[in-house]
């Protein structure tokens, strides 16, 4: 298995780039990196935009101008009326095995002076500004399958099909679901989410790619094993008609919708991941994956 130690991480937020290698938790008297980054990213299956929180000790003066010119780049394009896209990318895991574990837009970012610390904390939202901001007035004629309006919406939204394409063309393409035709008009996510839930799916967007999923369908990925000799910490909980919540060692590949095989003594079995949480900090011991799933 990979080595789940000498933690790894970057961060890129417009400009600004860092790169750090966090304690290793096998040398305790190694001393801490200068810069202190603690994160939470909070990922699910469902159409809300997933979530990114950044906390940054003592970041130069240098960075910290450029992330608050950024700042001060998105309040003025509100007031335009425009849509300023600035994207932060972080990547966290181990040397040699890092993953990305969020993309999405900068919402807020800001700077303060905390007794002898600058403190920087910035809030960021899986192409949030497109899903909030993206709305159409559209008609289409009698005989419009429900594909056509579908990959419309998703054009329209900005964002990635990704494996999702297969998806809308397969089993949607031919279904004719608007004999007299048909007219769009409003938020785009709210469009989006009243015919892909007509379909019988559920949607979201992960790192800025579309995902849509029946029920109890899982992503194209291969599974994901999780165990004590793989990661897990501690004994999973069980829940409510099934589901199980799992802690492990911080492990990007563990992503919603993919399916996950968890061997441990009181829980086994094969689930979809629901929701991830990451959690990290440089300067301590957490680095760790909070992960709920339902059964298959």
């Amino acid at each position: 298995m990979t080595d789940l130690f000498n933690r790894d991480l970057s961060l890129k937020m417009g400009e600004v780039e860092l790169n750090i290698q966090a304690i290793d938790p096998r040398l305790p008297d190694r001393p801490a990196p200068s810069l202190r980054v603690a994160f939470d990213v909070e990922k699910n299956t469902n159409r809300d935009p997933n979530r990114a929180f950044v906390t940054i000790h003592n970041l130069n003066p240098s960075n910290r101008a450029a992330l608050q010119k950024g700042s001060d780049l998105i309040t003025s394009s509100k007031k335009a009326k425009k849509l300023y896209e600035w994207q932060m990318t972080l990547s966290a895991g181990y040397v040699d095995s890092k993953e990305q574990i969020f993309l999405g837009d900068i919402l807020f970012a800001d700077s303060k002076r905390e007794r002898s610390d600058w403190v920087t904390t910035i809030e960021a939202g899986d192409e949030e500004r497109n899903y909030n901001s993206r709305f159409v007035s559209a008609s289409f004629g009698p005989g419009t399958s429900l594909y056509s309006v579908l990959t419309f919406l998703v054009t329209e939204l900005k964002i990635g099909y990704g494996d999702s394409f297969n998806k809308l063309t397969t089993p949607l393409r031919k279904v004719i679901a608007f004999k007299k035709g048909v007219a769009v008009q409003g938020r785009v996510s709210e469009l989006l989410d009243k015919y892909v839930t007509t379909a019988g799916y559920q949607w979201s967007i992960q790192d800025g790619v579309l995902q849509v999923l029946a029920p109890n369908e899982t992503t194209l990925e291969t599974i994901y094993v999780l165990s004590p000799s793989t990661g897990l910490i501690g004994s999973p909980e069980k829940g409510e008609k099934g589901t199980v919540k799992a802690v492990s060692l911080l492990q990007g590949g563990i992503r919603p919708g993919r399916r996950i095989k968890i061997d441990s003594t009181m829980v086994k079995g094969t689930f979809k991941i629901e929701r991830v949480i990451h959690h990290g900090d440089t300067w301590s011991k957490d680095w760790y994956t909070e992960v709920e799933a339902k059964p298959l």
